[in-house]
């Protein structure tokens, strides 16, 4: 059951690496990481499968991915404080005020992941030799990664595919692609 897996993530990562998560059950990503937002550590929030829209409405816009500074305050002057009021504008209407990123509002206020895309972030190395231990690789790897993770930091977006390519300048690279 989620729930219970969900538990049995934290015990983990507090008897392995001594961290207390909280964490968001929900149909997908992006309601999952708003319900794991902002709770207190060791908190386990679900949003029922289903119910996305009405378990985001009390929240404040401020739960929602990818709303830098600027947007935060034209939706506040227009009134629009909690995800619930933005979930009540017209697409038109928001498509109006805030162009293309009207549409990804209107999706995001719903709990849909669709609207979550975001721009490619690269990280890439190309070595003149040939790495063939497996721990280097993975070494290589999880630093590549972390380099991701460090442009996607900065710029507050989160990801939801990753693809690692790995290649030598002298042979085609192979391509490992998986969902996050």
């Amino acid at each position: 059951p989620p729930l219970a897996e969900g538990r049995t993530i934290q015990e983990r990562l507090r008897g392995d690496l001594s961290l207390d998560t909280s964490v968001g059950l929900a149909a997908n990503r992006l309601v999952a990481g708003i319900a794991a937002r902002g709770q207190e550590p060791g908190d386990l929030t679900m949003a029922p499968p289903g119910d996305e829209a009405a378990f985001l409405a009390p929240l404040a816009i401020d739960h929602l991915p990818g709303l830098d500074v600027p947007l935060r305050k034209r939706l506040t002057d227009l009134g629009i404080r909690r995800i619930g009021d933005l979930q009540t504008m017209a697409p038109g209407l928001l498509t109006a005020h805030f162009g293309k990123e009207g549409k990804r509002l209107y999706n995001l206020a719903r709990g849909s992941e669709s609207a979550w895309g975001l721009d490619t972030v690269v990280a890439e190395e190309v070595f003149d030799h040939r790495l063939g231990d497996p721990a280097a690789l993975r070494r290589w790897a999880i630093f590549l990664c972390s380099r991701v993770g460090r442009q996607l930091r900065q710029r507050r977006q989160t990801a939801r595919h990753i693809t690692v390519t790995l290649g030598h300048p002298e042979r085609p690279p192979s391509v490992l692609t998986g969902r996050l």
